[in-house]
Protein backbone atom coordinates (compact mmCIF):
# COMPACT_ATOMS: atom_id res chain seq x y z
CA UNK A 1 0.00 0.00 0.00
CA UNK A 2 1.54 3.22 -0.95
CA UNK A 3 1.97 5.11 2.30
CA UNK A 4 1.32 9.04 0.64
CA UNK A 5 -1.49 8.21 -0.50
CA UNK A 6 -2.87 6.94 2.22
CA UNK A 7 -1.59 9.58 4.26
CA UNK A 8 -3.38 12.14 2.16
CA UNK A 9 -6.76 10.48 2.19
CA UNK A 10 -6.47 10.05 6.13
CA UNK A 11 -5.66 13.76 6.23
CA UNK A 12 -8.54 14.48 3.92
CA UNK A 13 -10.59 12.65 6.16
CA UNK A 14 -9.17 14.78 9.29
CA UNK A 15 -8.63 17.96 8.35
CA UNK A 16 -12.46 18.50 8.46
CA UNK A 17 -13.16 17.11 11.83
CA UNK A 18 -13.68 19.88 14.16
CA UNK A 19 -11.92 17.79 17.30
CA UNK A 20 -8.76 17.80 14.92
CA UNK A 21 -8.59 21.10 14.27
CA UNK A 22 -8.29 21.78 18.43
CA UNK A 23 -5.32 19.08 18.74
CA UNK A 24 -1.97 19.90 19.45
CA UNK A 25 0.80 19.47 16.87
CA UNK A 26 1.77 16.10 18.92
CA UNK A 27 -1.75 14.57 19.52
CA UNK A 28 -2.55 15.79 15.92
CA UNK A 29 0.42 13.26 14.42
CA UNK A 30 -0.24 10.70 16.87
CA UNK A 31 -4.24 10.92 15.80
CA UNK A 32 -2.56 10.32 11.90
CA UNK A 33 -0.28 7.30 13.14
CA UNK A 34 -3.37 5.62 14.76
CA UNK A 35 -5.16 6.08 11.54
CA UNK A 36 -2.16 4.63 10.09
CA UNK A 37 -2.43 1.43 11.42
CA UNK A 38 -5.67 0.75 11.41
CA UNK A 39 -5.81 1.13 7.82
CA UNK A 40 -2.59 -1.15 7.22
CA UNK A 41 -4.17 -3.61 9.26
CA UNK A 42 -7.53 -3.63 7.73
CA UNK A 43 -5.56 -3.84 4.14
CA UNK A 44 -3.59 -7.12 5.54
CA UNK A 45 -6.87 -8.65 6.70
CA UNK A 46 -8.60 -7.96 3.14
CA UNK A 47 -5.39 -8.73 1.22
CA UNK A 48 -4.16 -11.98 2.46
CA UNK A 49 -6.34 -14.31 4.04
CA UNK A 50 -4.15 -16.55 6.56
CA UNK A 51 -2.78 -12.61 7.96
CA UNK A 52 -4.02 -11.93 11.89
CA UNK A 53 -2.75 -8.72 12.12
CA UNK A 54 -1.63 -7.43 15.63
CA UNK A 55 -1.91 -3.51 16.44
CA UNK A 56 -0.10 -2.74 19.98
CA UNK A 57 -1.39 0.13 22.18
CA UNK A 58 0.26 1.13 25.57
CA UNK A 59 -2.73 1.34 27.50
CA UNK A 60 -6.13 -0.46 27.94
CA UNK A 61 -7.94 2.70 27.24
CA UNK A 62 -6.69 3.16 23.46
CA UNK A 63 -7.09 -1.25 23.27
CA UNK A 64 -10.47 -0.29 24.24
CA UNK A 65 -11.46 2.70 22.36
CA UNK A 66 -9.94 0.73 18.42
CA UNK A 67 -11.85 -2.13 19.56
CA UNK A 68 -15.39 -0.15 19.70
CA UNK A 69 -14.15 1.54 16.22
CA UNK A 70 -13.22 -2.12 14.62
CA UNK A 71 -16.45 -3.38 15.61
CA UNK A 72 -18.22 -0.49 13.96
CA UNK A 73 -16.35 -1.55 10.94
CA UNK A 74 -16.66 -5.15 11.23
CA UNK A 75 -20.55 -4.32 9.76
CA UNK A 76 -18.94 -3.31 6.29
CA UNK A 77 -15.46 -5.58 6.17
CA UNK A 78 -16.33 -8.57 8.03
CA UNK A 79 -12.60 -9.70 7.75
CA UNK A 80 -11.61 -6.81 10.37
CA UNK A 81 -12.38 -9.93 12.77
CA UNK A 82 -9.13 -11.35 12.67
CA UNK A 83 -7.38 -8.60 13.84
CA UNK A 84 -6.00 -8.23 17.43
CA UNK A 85 -5.64 -5.41 20.07
CA UNK A 86 -2.82 -6.30 22.65
CA UNK A 87 -1.65 -4.34 25.08
CA UNK A 88 1.93 -4.11 25.79
CA UNK A 89 3.68 -2.51 28.62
Amino acid sequence: MDKRKLKKLIMDYLVDKEDFKNFSKKDKKYVQEVFITIMDSVYLTIKHKNVIPVILTRDVDTQIILANALSRLFEYVPSVGKIRIVVVQ
